[in-house]
């Protein structure tokens, strides 16, 4: 179900990306509008290592730990 769910957030972090032409502002963009693009660009950078911690570290973890201690 995580693995699902990380999916579905990298679908929209990606259409979120698209939608704002990969965060680049346009020529008359006010400091309120820079401040939002950098901060949607750290939200995907964050959510991005979020994802690939719980994929690759946490997942095999409890996965190890559930193997060794079962219900």
């Amino acid at each position: 179900m995580m693995l699902l769910e990380h999916d579905v957030v990298g679908k929209l972090l990606a259409h979120l990306r698209d939608l704002t032409d990969g965060y680049v502002l346009p020529d008359d963009a006010c400091v309120s509008y820079a401040s939002l693009f950098d901060r949607l660009q750290t939200l995907e950078a964050d959510t991005h290592l979020h994802i690939h911690k719980e994929n690759n570290l946490l997942a095999p973890m409890v996965i190890r730990l559930e193997r060794r201690c079962p219900s």
